[in-house]
């Protein structure tokens, strides 16, 4: 039967009952599929979040589906395909077109109805071994119940009895769904039988295996129903097939065939023919129906059918109301454990994740009241990005025993976010499972924490900072690093370090971070560097602005224009003596706090102590010329020489790169003698050479090496200050030149190809205007044709 013909509220009955059996096992998507018996092959009819292609595009997968359908309809069981390897095999789809959904595992419930199969319902997975959970088994029930309703829809939907049939199973089942205890259980389940069986004895017996006992809980007759407590049947052999095979029991004559106890008392309250139905959900059997007929009855398939779904969902809400009954009973237990516990605890529903008991500090820590918290889910008070971490949490607490602990933000009702520490512990329940969840607010612990961590960071910055000052040998490596470490303290986003020329008493920029060096090195800075000196010379304290377009002193100054919105400068001082200042920029609001200030004042007195020391070690350095340590520091070859060439002092680099040793050659041989007459010009050195101040000179000389290959020397000249000595390097840059010769001959041939490619694409263009003037030319001359000729032309071509 087509989805077409049957009528909405089947369909939407249909698709509820697909929900609920893919949510149960959790599949991936599920379908009904009905069984044409003449032809022998399967329809669809009703899919929920089921893509076909990913199980009918190869010709082995639909040959295993086929063969693996005809069994669940010939056996009329429940089977699985834990893998199915053929759908690995699927091509993949065209390029733009979705990857389709390739199912690895299948369950199979058949759809029966008056003890035939009509069809199957088909419930997919992607993960393989997916089903194999005991939940499967009680999927049988609800594959007879699909096979009812196809029955009453074929009969003819719009007959009264169909429809009566239809709204009492949907009535009853709806009425047990939301009982919640075993009473109004028993009584909806009569109310469904003696809407079938208006003028019969129904009896409830409810199995209490543990005393081995049947004990009758319900007795409804025509004159109405009763709670009752007996009577009590010993359980025996003939009750096997009802409690062990699930199975019906009909006796047509109760006067000779009476096999179980219960059949007696049904004799002898005046019926002659009974059935005998298992209230039972998947392998649970929890007690029987019993139904008595004063008159010979032929029980109909249909009739049948309704009392065995009506049973199912008896006994299933039975189970839910003994799990309900187990909750209250244990949340009273656990309520009195931890209402007054000192911190904050909650019971959470496992399954589900909500909040089923609070106790009263975790009220006070959230802010909620009991009746706010009941039924919220646990995520719910994190952030969502932390909503994860707590479910696999909970779901880890179904797994064993052991305390999961998580730390994690947690939203209080007012929305302030704390930093909270819980602890998850299983609680066991009959039917289902409590979590266990003691929050803890460890905000301050986390504040402290992360206050040591600062610390230690800052602690980390200043010991960097103290061992570039005591250990570089270069004024421009130290302001660098202690700025950037500097920044790296405060925060801030730019940065830069004055220094007063004591020459020409302007402030220089040395050194800069978050500025264009085009812009740093302009005399807008110049001028701004020497403005912050005059103003932190009137204060002689640090200069906080924290809105720099607020403040007429730095409105227009060249930091405000590039978007910086707050600036701190600090003094270098030593002695009242202004050596310079470090600032600092940010282009976001900030609060400079005290703390801040402090450790960067702090620093900003060990640089400029530095600052001073490595000037008067810059000064020893130029009066104590010949200081050996200086000389032997660098990485050049190095000669003092007199003006006629005579070598007076050599280093060992310079002995490295001529091979001779300083005894041989001081105060004997001239350089040129030692190096070759092309390594110096013969010319004197030119005038002004001896001046200390003057730039020095710089030679290439390409000489051979002991191999005979080219070697490469950069020599400097330089006068030293006694005004007769010149100082010559010699630096070794052969390796640098080759490089330079590498790269000129790749921008050669990289040359080459461009002109090449200027070539190809000039001829390129010219054939392309001619093919286009061509046709052009073309084109005016078919336009003097006359028009038939045009179209004949035109056809042709």
């Amino acid at each position: 039967m087509p989805p077409s013909t049957l009528p909405s509220q089947v369909i939407d009955l249909l698709t509820q009952m697909i929900d609920d059996a893919v949510t149960t096992v959790d599949a991936d998507g599920g379908r009904i599929l009905l069984l044409e018996r003449e032809s022998g092959t399967f329809t669809r009819q009703i899919e929920r979040d089921f893509d076909s292609t990913a199980l009918e595009a190869p010709p082995d997968v639909k040959a295993t589906l086929h063969a693996w359908r005809r069994r669940i309809i010939e056996r009329e069981e429940v089977l699985t395909i834990h893998d199915l390897p053929a759908a690995r095999r699927i091509t993949s789809p065209a390029q733009g077109q979705p990857v389709p959904p390739v199912y690895r595992s299948l369950l199979g419930i058949p759809i029966c109805a008056r003890g035939k199969v009509l069809g199957l319902l088909e419930l997919a997975g992607r993960r393989p071994g997916k089903f194999t959970g005991r939940e499967t088994t009680s999927l049988k029930l609800v594959g007879r119940e699909m096979g009812l309703i196809f029955e009453l829809a074929k009969q003819g939907w719009e007959s009264r009895i169909t429809a009566d049939r239809f709204r009492l199973l949907n009535d009853t089942t709806q009425s047990l769904s939301s009982c919640t205890l075993a009473e109004d259980i028993f009584g909806t389940l009569s109310q469904g039988v003696r809407s079938i069986y208006a003028d019969g004895l129904c009896l409830v017996i409810i199995v209490d295996r543990s005393r081995g006992i049947l004990r009758t809980v319900l007795r409804a007759s025509p004159e109405g129903s009763e709670q009752t407590d007996g009577p009590a049947f010993d359980i025996t052999p003939a009750y096997d097939p009802i409690l062990t095979r699930q199975e019906l029991m009909v006796a047509r004559d109760l006067a000779t065939a009476a096999r179980c106890p219960h059949e007696k008392v049904l004799s002898g309250e005046g019926c002659r023919t009974s059935i005998s139905i298992p209230i039972a959900a998947g392998d649970h059997v929890l007690g029987i129906l019993a139904i008595g007929n004063p008159q010979p009855v032929v029980h109909e398939t249909g009739d049948i059918d309704l009392l065995l779904t009506m049973a199912h969902h008896a006994a299933v809400a039975l189970m839910n109301a003994r799990v309900h009954a187990t909750l209250q009973q244990k949340a009273k237990k656990y309520r009195a454990l931890i209402e007054d516990a000192p911190e904050a605890i909650l019971l959470i529903d496992v399954t589900s994740g909500a909040i089923v008991e609070s106790n009263s500090e975790s009220r006070s820590l959230t802010g909620y009241d009991r009746h706010e918290l009941i039924g919220q889910p646990i995520v719910s008070l994190v952030p969502s990005d932390s909503q994860s971490a707590l479910r696999d949490a909970l779901r880890s607490t179904e797994r064993g025993t052991e305390v999961t602990t998580v730390e994690i933000g947690f939203v209080l009702k007012d929305g302030t976010l704390i930093d909270a520490e819980i602890r998850l512990r299983a609680v066991s329940l009959e039917g289902g499972g409590l979590a266990e969840a003691a929050v803890r607010d460890v905000s301050r612990q986390r504040r402290a924490a992360r206050d040591m961590r600062r610390r230690l960071e800052d602690l980390t910055v200043l010991n960097t900072i103290s061992e570039t000052l005591a250990r570089s040998g270069s004024l421009d490596h130290m302001l660098r690093s202690v700025l950037d470490n500097a920044l790296q303290l405060a925060g801030f986003d730019a940065g830069g370090i004055f220094l007063l020329d004591e020459a020409t008493s302007q402030e220089r920029l040395m050194c800069w971070a978050g500025v264009a060096s085009a812009l740093a090195e302009g005399p807008d800075f110049r001028d701004w560097g020497h403005a912050i000196g005059r103003y932190l010379g009137e204060t002689a304290g640090a200069l906080i602005v924290e809105e720099l377009a607020k403040d007429q002193r730095f409105a227009h100054s060249p930091i405000a224009k590039q978007g910086y919105r707050s600036f701190l400068a600090l003094p270098l001082r030593i002695s009242q003596r202004n050596l310079g200042s470090l600032w600092m920029a940010s282009r976001s609001l900030r609060e400079v706090k005290g703390r801040t200030v402090s450790l960067l004042s702090h620093v900003v007195r060990h640089l400029a102590l530095a600052i001073d020391e490595f000037h008067a070690i810059e000064n020893l350095r130029r009066s104590e010329a010949d200081s050996r340590l200086l000389f032997e520091s660098g990485i050049q070859a190095v000669a003092i020489v007199n003006a006629d060439g005579s070598i007076v002092r050599v280093n060992s680099r310079f002995e490295q790169l001529t091979g001779q040793r300083a005894g041989e050659i001081v105060g004997r041989v001239n350089l040129r003698g030692i190096l070759g007459c092309q390594l110096l010009p013969k010319t004197p050195v030119p005038e002004g050479a001896g001046n200390a101040r003057a730039a020095p000179m710089h030679y290439d000389i390409s000489v051979p090496d002991n191999d005979g290959e080219e070697r490469w020397l950069d020599v400097a000249i330089s006068g030293l200050p006694e005004g007769d000595q010149y100082l010559v390097s010699i630096l070794d840059v052969t390796d640098r030149k080759r490089a330079q010769i590498a790269l000129a001959r790749e921008n050669e041939e990289l040359r080459q190809q461009v002109q090449d490619l200027e070539r190809f694409n000039r001829f390129s263009i010219g054939r392309e205007r001619r093919i286009h003037e061509l046709k052009a030319r073309i084109d005016e001359l078919e336009g003097r044709l006359p028009q038939q000729e045009r179209q004949r032309r035109k056809e042709s071509r």
